[in-house]
C-alpha cells in the first residue's frame, strides 16, 4: 500500500475491521485507503456498510476508478450507492457509460432522483449543465421570513449548499436570492420579496462550463445559480465544481502545449493502443510541416557549401526561434484565459508589443551573435575581424535579428487566429510554433545568406 504509507495507520486498521467509526475521518482519507485494497479486501469491506455510507466514499473517487469498483458490486447495490451521491458526481460516472447500462442503474434508483439524473445527462459535457447540482433551497416569492426559515430547516439536512437560498416566483422563475446570515438576522414578519437580492449574478444551463468559472472568478461567489432561457431556477453551480473544471482546463492545456492531439494526458493504466492513437495524429502534422524543413535545407545546399559557417550557426538560429516564439506563445495564452485581448485595439497592441520586444531582443542576440560568429573564425584561422568574417558575421547577426522578430510575432499571432476561428489556442503548441518558426528562421537565414554573401 505504497499510496498510503503515510495514511493514518489507526484508519487503515479500522478499515481491515470495518469498525464504524471509520466515519469520524474524512471521506477523502477512506477513499485513498479504500483504493490501496485489492478487490477481495473491497468486497469484505463493503459487505459491512450500506450503500449510504459507501456513497460518502465514492464521492471522492475519480469516476473512472468509481466505476470499475461498481462494477465489481451486484447491480442493485450499485445504484444505491449512486442514488445516495450527490446527484452531479452520480452523473459524471453514468456518463462513462452506454444508454443502456445507464438504464440498467436507473431502473433501481427512485423515480424523483432518477428523472434527476436523466435530465442531467442530457447535457453535453463542455456546457454548464454537466456540472450543476439541483441540490439548492428554492423560496416562493410571496414568503415571508418565518416561512422561509421553515423550509430551510426542513430541506437543510438532506441539501449540500444552504449558504445561499433562491427565490422563485410561482412559475420556477429565478427572482432573487437571499443569504443565509441575511435570513437569520430578518424579522420574521418580513416579506422576502423585500429583503431579497434582485440583481443576480447567473449563467445560462447551455454556457461553456468555463465561462462560467471565469464568471464566478470575476465577482468572487462560491455558487452561481443556472437557469434556462426563460430564467427558470434549474440548478447550481458551486466553487468545488468550478475548481474541478479549473483543474481539468490547466490539464488539457498541459497536454495540448505537450503536443497531445486529445488534449488529455493518460494515466498509466492506459493501454499503449490508445495511447498511440491518441498522439499519431498530431504527429502526422508535425511530420508534414517538418518536411518543409527539410525541402528548404536542400534548396540551399550550394549556399551552405560555399560558406561553411552557416551551418555551424543553424542550430542556434533554430533554436532561438523556438525559444522566443514559445515565450511569446505562454504570453498570448495567458491573456486569452484572462480575456485581456477581447478588443481589436488590445490584440493590436498586444501583437505590436510582442513584435517590438522581439525586435531589441534580435538587436541583442544578433549583435551576439555577430561577435560569437568572428570570434570562432578567428580562433580557426587565427585572422579576426576580415572583411569576409564580419561579412557573413554580419548576415548571420542580422538573420537572428529579423528571425526573433517575426517568429515572436507568429507566436502571438498563431494562438490568436486559433481563437478566432473558435479552436483551443492551447492546440499553437510548443511543437507546432516550434516547427512554423523553424520553416521561417530557415527561409530568412538561408535567403539572407544567398543574397548577401553569393
Amino acid at each position: 500500500m505504497k499510496e498510503v504509507e503515510n495514511a493514518n495507520l489507526e484508519l487503515i486498521e479500522l478499515m481491515k475491521s470495518a469498525s464504524p467509526n471509520i466515519f469520524e475521518y474524512h471521506p477523502y482519507d477512506i477513499a485513498l485507503i479504500y483504493q490501496a485494497f485489492d478487490e477481495a479486501e473491497r468486497l469484505e469491506f463493503n459487505s459491512h456498510f450500506s450503500p449510504i455510507e459507501l456513497a460518502r466514499i465514492f464521492e471522492h473517487l475519480e469516476s473512472e476508478i468509481a466505476l470499475e469498483y461498481l462494477n465489481t458490486i451486484p447491480l442493485k447495490i450499485g445504484a444505491k450507492i449512486l442514488e445516495a451521491m450527490d446527484i452531479e458526481e452520480a452523473v459524471d460516472i453514468l456518463k462513462l457509460l452506454d444508454e443502456e447500462e445507464v438504464m440498467s442503474y436507473v431502473s433501481f434508483i427512485k423515480k424523483e432522483e432518477a428523472k434527476e439524473i436523466k435530465s442531467l445527462l442530457k447535457y453535453d459535457e463542455e456546457v454548464a449543465g454537466s456540472i450543476m447540482s439541483t441540490s439548492y433551497i428554492e423560496i416562493p416569492l410571496d414568503s415571508l421570513v418565518k416561512d422561509a426559515m421553515r423550509i430551510m430547516i426542513k430541506e437543510a439536512r438532506d441539501t449540500s449548499y444552504i449558504n445561499t437560498l433562491y427565490v422563485v416566483d410561482k412559475k420556477g422563475v429565478l427572482m432573487g436570492i437571499i443569504g443565509l446570515k441575511q435570513l437569520i438576522i430578518a424579522g420574521k414578519e418580513d416579506k422576502i420579496s423585500e429583503i431579497m437580492t434582485d440583481k443576480i449574478i447567473s449563467a445560462n444551463v447551455m454556457r461553456h462550463k468555463e465561462e462560467v468559472a471565469d464568471l464566478m472568478q470575476d465577482y468572487d461567489i462560491d455558487a452561481i445559480p443556472i437557469v434556462d432561457n426563460k430564467n427558470n431556477m434549474l440548478g447550481i453551480i458551486t466553487f468545488d465544481d468550478v475548481m474541478d473544471v479549473i483543474t481539468e482546463e490547466s490539464e488539457e492545456d498541459y497536454a495540448r502545449l505537450a503536443g497531445l492531439s486529445s488534449g488529455d494526458i493518460e494515466a498509466s493504466r492506459e493501454s499503449v493502443f490508445l495511447s498511440v492513437k491518441k498522439r499519431v495524429p498530431w504527429l502526422m502534422i508535425l511530420l508534414v510541416l517538418n518536411l518543409f524543413t527539410s525541402l528548404i535545407i536542400s534548396g540551399f545546399e550550394e549556399t551552405i557549401a560555399t560558406v561553411a559557417l552557416l551551418a555551424m550557426f543553424m542550430p542556434l538560429v533554430l533554436g532561438m526561434a523556438g525559444n522566443t516564439g514559445t515565450q511569446s506563445l505562454a504570453v498570448t495564452i495567458r491573456s486569452l484565459t484572462e480575456d485581456a485581448l477581447k478588443s481589436k485595439k488590445e490584440i493590436s497592441k498586444h501583437i505590436f508589443r510582442e513584435t517590438l520586444i522581439g525586435f531589441f531582443n534580435g538587436i541583442v542576440v544578433g549583435i551576439m551573435v555577430f561577435l560569437m560568429a568572428n570570434l570562432v573564425v578567428g580562433l580557426t584561422t587565427g585572422a579576426f575581424f576580415t572583411s569576409d568574417n564580419i561579412k557573413t558575421g554580419t548576415v548571420i547577426g542580422a538573420s537572428i535579428m529579423l528571425t526573433l522578430a517575426v517568429s515572436t510575432t507568429a507566436g502571438a499571432l498563431v494562438p490568436l487566429i486559433f481563437n478566432m476561428l473558435k479552436i483551443d489556442p492551447a492546440l499553437a503548441s510548443g511543437p507546432l510554433i516550434t516547427t512554423i518558426n523553424d520553416i521561417v528562421a530557415l527561409t530568412i537565414y538561408f535567403g539572407l545568406a544567398t543574397l548577401l554573401l553569393l
